[in-house]
């Protein structure tokens, strides 16, 4: 299993679906959203990747910057054969992040967090 890490978030690669984890105390922009576009990018280079799971637990306000750095990474998915992206969150985050994602050529499910396993299942299928 390929895996970016830091010690506030995680991107791995398992079974053919990039999953990004950032829990409670992730900081979603500046330098470290950086680190984490760069590591999401990395696993979208791989072959056998074809859907994406961001699973959010950060507390942390969804600013712009954040919102921007998901757009992008959503159309550089496409780009490189990522079909389906399912998100991971609660409240009006899991409905941004549904929005901010839904591009041509991805199919778009938003899942509470309490569902986690049933988003990676969907993702898989």
């Amino acid at each position: 299993m390929a895996t970016q890490k830091s010690a506030d978030w995680e991107f791995y690669a398992d079974d053919g679906v990039i999953i990004g984890e950032f829990p409670e105390a992730t900081e979603l922009t500046g330098p470290e959203s950086d680190k984490m576009v760069a590591a999401f990018t990395d696993l979208l280079e791989r072959s056998d990747t074809d859907s994406h799971v961001t699973i959010l637990r950060s507390s942390e306000p969804y600013s712009k910057e954040g919102q921007e750095n998901l757009r992008q990474s959503a159309l550089a998915s496409v780009d490189h054969g990522v079909t389906r992206w399912a998100v991971v969150a609660d409240g009006t985050k899991k409905l941004t992040m549904k929005t901010t994602v839904d591009v041509e050529g991805l199919t778009v499910e938003a899942f509470d967090l309490e569902e986690t396993d049933a988003a990676i299942e969907w993702a898989r299928n």
